[in-house]
């Protein structure tokens, strides 16, 4: 029996096989991750899109209100929501690489935060889940 192994080539051996196992699970990943990354990318433009939208409709509807009760909204929360009004009718609605839209949600969401202190409602972030039978307390009586 002959004593002498060769253990170098058994490592290089093993190496080899890592080196190519790793490209060849790369090359069939890649298009598995290109359809998993487009998928969560529509997911997270939907969610943001509802966002907006229902934030804008709110605020819209709220402007309504005010013009049939002219006291329903503070001063102070008026500036706050023309000024949010704008923001989000600047918000993209088309899908561009280079426009950074985390950072353009961040001030929409701050903004909304405050507007909804001020009015004395419960803001709720929209992948928050809300039983539709729930009452939610609402410090000032928007109703007209």
């Amino acid at each position: 029996m002959d004593d002498d192994w060769d253990f170098d080539s058994i490592v290089m051996i093993e190496e080899s096989f890592i080196k190519e196992g790793a490209k060849e699970g790369e090359v069939a990943g890649q298009p598995i991750g290109h359809t998993q990354g487009r998928m969560q990318g529509m997911e997270q433009g939907f969610t943001i899109g509802r966002e907006i939208g229902s934030l804008y409709g709110f605020l819209k509807t709220l402007l309504k209100v005010q013009e049939f009760k002219p006291d329903t909204i503070p001063k102070r929360a008026q500036k706050h929501i023309d000024n949010l009004i704008v923001l989000i009718e600047k918000f993209p609605t088309k899908n561009d690489r280079t426009t950074d839209f985390d950072g353009l949600i961040i001030p929409i969401r701050s903004k909304a935060k405050l507007i909804f202190t001020l009015l004395g409602i419960p803001y709720l972030h929209p992948s928050v889940d809300v039983n539709p039978n729930a009452k939610t307390a609402c410090q000032k009586d928007l109703s007209y």
